[in-house]
C-alpha cells in the first residue's frame, strides 16, 4: 500500500513538471500530461490503465440506467484514448490541432472524481451496494411473520369455518324437507284425484316407500331446526 502512494506521488510530481514544460514553440503539453496522470491512477486501481477503465464499464453497461451520465464518460473517455493514441503514433498530430483547453480539464476532473469515488464505476458500486440492501430489508420484512407460530391462527381459522358453514347446512336442510314436503302433498292430490292409478307391486310395498319417504322429509326438517 506505501509503495503504491509513493508511486502516485511520483507520478504526480512528474505531471507537474509536464505541465510547466514548454515545448515547440510554447505550446504547453496539457493534454498528455493529463492523460498520463489519469492513466497511472487507473494502473493503480485496475492494472490496464484507461483502457481498463473503459473495459470495466463495458463490462457493466447495463448501469447507463442506474448512474446518470454513463453513457457521456464512456464516450469521453474512449474519444480520450482515441486522441492519446493519435498523438503517440501519428506524425501529423499533436496537441495544437487535436485538443483544447477543455479536454485537458475533463480529464483532470476525471481524476479528481476517481479520487473522490463520484466517478461512474464507484457509482455503480454504491448504487448496486445500496440496492442489494434495500432488497434484503424487504425480504426481511417480508420473511419475518413466517416466524410467528400459526397453529393458533390456524385453529381459530378453521373452527371459525366451521361456524359459518352450520347455517348454511341448515338452510339446505330446511330447503329439501320443504321440497319434499310439497313434492309429497302434490303426489297425495293427484292420487286422490285419480284413484285408478295402482302400483305394479303388493301393498306391504307401496307402504314401505311411503314410510321411507315420510322419515327422510322428518329427517331433514329435523336437521334444519336441530340447535348449535
Amino acid at each position: 500500500m506505501r509503495e503504491r502512494w509513493e508511486k502516485r506521488q511520483f507520478y504526480d510530481i512528474m505531471n507537474l513538471l509536464d505541465v510547466f514544460t514548454v515545448v515547440q514553440g510554447g505550446t504547453i503539453m496539457g493534454f498528455m500530461s493529463a492523460y498520463k496522470h489519469l492513466d497511472n491512477l487507473c494502473k493503480d486501481i485496475n492494472g490496464k490503465g484507461v483502457t481498463g477503465y473503459i473495459e470495466d464499464m463495458e463490462r457493466n453497461n447495463t448501469a447507463s440506467f442506474s448512474v446518470s451520465g454513463w453513457q457521456d464518460d464512456y464516450k469521453q473517455l474512449k474519444h480520450y484514448r482515441w486522441v492519446r493514441n493519435q498523438i503517440a503514433h501519428e506524425n501529423y498530430a499533436d496537441e495544437d490541432n487535436m485538443c483544447r483547453p477543455e479536454d485537458t480539464e475533463w480529464l483532470d476532473n476525471f481524476y479528481n472524481r476517481i479520487l473522490n469515488r463520484t466517478d461512474p464505476l464507484a457509482k455503480y458500486r454504491t448504487y448496486r451496494t445500496d440496492h442489494i440492501d434495500r432488497i434484503d430489508r424487504i425480504d426481511h420484512t417480508v420473511s419475518t411473520p413466517r416466524t410467528i407460530p400459526r397453529t393458533n391462527s390456524y385453529n381459530y381459522e378453521k373452527e371459525w369455518k366451521k361456524v359459518e358453514e352450520k347455517p348454511k347446512k341448515r338452510n339446505t336442510s330446511r330447503i329439501i324437507a320443504y321440497v319434499l314436503l310439497a313434492f309429497g302433498i302434490i303426489f297425495l292430490v293427484f292420487t286422490w284425484n285419480h284413484p285408478e292409478i295402482s302400483w305394479p307391486w303388493e301393498n306391504k310395498v307401496t307402504y314401505t316407500i311411503y314410510g321411507g319417504y315420510v322419515a327422510v322429509m322428518v329427517a331433514f326438517f329435523i336437521s334444519a331446526n336441530r340447535k348449535r
